[in-house]
Protein backbone atom coordinates (compact mmCIF):
# COMPACT_ATOMS: atom_id res chain seq x y z
CA UNK A 1 0.00 0.00 0.00
CA UNK A 2 1.59 3.52 -0.87
CA UNK A 3 1.26 6.47 1.03
CA UNK A 4 1.14 10.00 0.04
CA UNK A 5 3.45 12.69 1.21
CA UNK A 6 1.91 14.82 3.63
CA UNK A 7 3.75 18.43 2.95
CA UNK A 8 2.73 19.80 6.33
CA UNK A 9 4.66 16.52 7.99
CA UNK A 10 7.45 17.19 6.17
CA UNK A 11 7.74 20.51 6.78
CA UNK A 12 7.63 19.93 10.11
CA UNK A 13 9.85 17.15 10.09
CA UNK A 14 12.16 19.66 8.49
CA UNK A 15 11.27 22.39 11.45
CA UNK A 16 12.27 19.58 14.13
CA UNK A 17 15.75 18.53 12.49
CA UNK A 18 16.61 22.70 12.27
CA UNK A 19 15.44 23.01 15.85
CA UNK A 20 18.13 20.14 17.00
CA UNK A 21 20.73 21.72 15.11
CA UNK A 22 20.27 24.73 16.27
CA UNK A 23 19.24 26.84 13.59
CA UNK A 24 15.99 27.98 14.95
CA UNK A 25 15.13 29.41 17.77
CA UNK A 26 13.43 32.37 18.31
CA UNK A 27 10.24 34.18 15.39
CA UNK A 28 11.62 36.11 12.83
CA UNK A 29 9.34 37.56 10.12
CA UNK A 30 10.96 34.87 7.57
CA UNK A 31 9.22 32.65 9.46
CA UNK A 32 7.44 30.20 7.52
CA UNK A 33 7.31 27.21 9.86
CA UNK A 34 5.24 28.14 13.37
CA UNK A 35 7.93 27.45 16.74
CA UNK A 36 6.92 24.25 18.95
CA UNK A 37 6.14 24.79 22.31
CA UNK A 38 6.95 22.34 25.32
CA UNK A 39 5.32 22.77 28.52
CA UNK A 40 6.73 22.16 31.52
CA UNK A 41 5.22 19.59 33.51
CA UNK A 42 1.54 18.83 31.89
CA UNK A 43 1.99 15.19 30.16
CA UNK A 44 -1.18 16.04 28.24
CA UNK A 45 0.36 19.40 26.60
CA UNK A 46 3.35 17.93 25.65
CA UNK A 47 1.25 15.10 23.94
CA UNK A 48 -0.44 17.86 22.21
CA UNK A 49 2.87 19.36 21.10
CA UNK A 50 3.55 15.80 20.06
CA UNK A 51 1.06 15.03 17.89
CA UNK A 52 0.68 18.58 16.19
CA UNK A 53 4.38 17.74 15.15
CA UNK A 54 3.72 14.72 13.03
CA UNK A 55 0.26 16.15 11.64
CA UNK A 56 -2.36 14.36 13.94
CA UNK A 57 -4.74 17.46 14.23
CA UNK A 58 -7.75 15.44 15.95
CA UNK A 59 -5.10 13.82 18.48
CA UNK A 60 -3.78 17.19 19.04
CA UNK A 61 -6.79 18.65 20.06
CA UNK A 62 -7.68 16.31 22.07
CA UNK A 63 -4.88 16.16 24.16
CA UNK A 64 -4.77 19.98 24.30
CA UNK A 65 -8.75 20.08 25.63
CA UNK A 66 -7.55 17.79 28.18
CA UNK A 67 -4.54 19.67 29.33
CA UNK A 68 -6.69 22.63 29.57
CA UNK A 69 -8.66 20.96 32.48
CA UNK A 70 -5.46 20.79 34.83
CA UNK A 71 -2.87 23.18 33.25
CA UNK A 72 -1.89 26.15 34.71
CA UNK A 73 0.83 29.27 34.07
CA UNK A 74 2.70 28.90 31.19
CA UNK A 75 1.59 25.28 30.41
CA UNK A 76 -1.66 26.25 29.88
CA UNK A 77 -0.62 29.00 27.30
CA UNK A 78 0.74 26.11 25.99
CA UNK A 79 -1.84 24.02 26.09
CA UNK A 80 -4.18 27.12 24.43
CA UNK A 81 -1.62 27.64 21.51
CA UNK A 82 -1.74 23.95 20.69
CA UNK A 83 -5.64 24.04 20.59
CA UNK A 84 -5.81 27.06 18.56
CA UNK A 85 -3.32 25.26 16.15
CA UNK A 86 -5.07 22.57 16.05
CA UNK A 87 -9.05 23.91 15.52
CA UNK A 88 -7.62 26.30 13.13
CA UNK A 89 -5.71 23.62 11.00
CA UNK A 90 -9.50 21.30 11.23
CA UNK A 91 -10.87 24.29 9.91
CA UNK A 92 -12.69 25.29 12.77
CA UNK A 93 -11.86 29.22 12.33
CA UNK A 94 -15.23 30.05 14.43
CA UNK A 95 -14.18 27.81 17.71
CA UNK A 96 -10.70 28.95 17.10
CA UNK A 97 -10.75 32.59 17.62
CA UNK A 98 -11.80 32.68 21.61
CA UNK A 99 -9.17 30.33 22.22
CA UNK A 100 -6.35 31.80 20.41
CA UNK A 101 -7.15 35.29 22.08
CA UNK A 102 -6.85 33.78 25.61
CA UNK A 103 -3.62 32.36 23.93
CA UNK A 104 -2.20 35.62 22.74
CA UNK A 105 -3.49 37.11 25.83
CA UNK A 106 -2.01 34.86 28.62
CA UNK A 107 0.73 34.39 26.64
CA UNK A 108 2.14 37.97 27.42
CA UNK A 109 2.75 37.32 30.92
CA UNK A 110 5.34 34.53 29.79
CA UNK A 111 7.34 36.68 27.04
CA UNK A 112 5.64 34.67 24.65
CA UNK A 113 3.04 36.50 22.57
CA UNK A 114 5.41 37.19 20.00
CA UNK A 115 6.28 33.01 19.33
CA UNK A 116 2.08 32.58 19.92
CA UNK A 117 1.31 35.64 17.49
CA UNK A 118 3.67 34.18 14.76
CA UNK A 119 2.57 31.07 14.82
CA UNK A 120 -1.25 31.80 14.98
CA UNK A 121 -0.50 34.05 11.95
CA UNK A 122 1.59 31.13 10.06
CA UNK A 123 -1.30 28.73 11.08
CA UNK A 124 -4.01 31.01 9.69
CA UNK A 125 -2.69 31.43 6.60
CA UNK A 126 -1.29 27.92 5.38
CA UNK A 127 -4.44 25.88 6.61
CA UNK A 128 -7.36 28.84 5.51
CA UNK A 129 -9.28 28.17 2.37
CA UNK A 130 -7.88 30.66 -0.99
CA UNK A 131 -11.19 32.29 -2.13
CA UNK A 132 -11.47 32.93 -5.57
CA UNK A 133 -12.80 36.47 -6.72
CA UNK A 134 -15.12 35.64 -9.15
CA UNK A 135 -14.43 38.81 -10.96
CA UNK A 136 -11.26 38.47 -11.71
CA UNK A 137 -11.52 34.56 -12.27
CA UNK A 138 -14.21 35.68 -15.49
CA UNK A 139 -11.48 38.30 -17.03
Amino acid sequence: MSRAKNPLRISLLALVLSLSAGAAGSAQADQRTPTLLWPKESIAASQSTKALVIGHTGRAVKFAERALENAKGYDRVVALHNLCLGLLRQGEGARATPVCTEAQTTSVAYDMQTVVEANIGLTRKAFTPKTTNVAEAAR
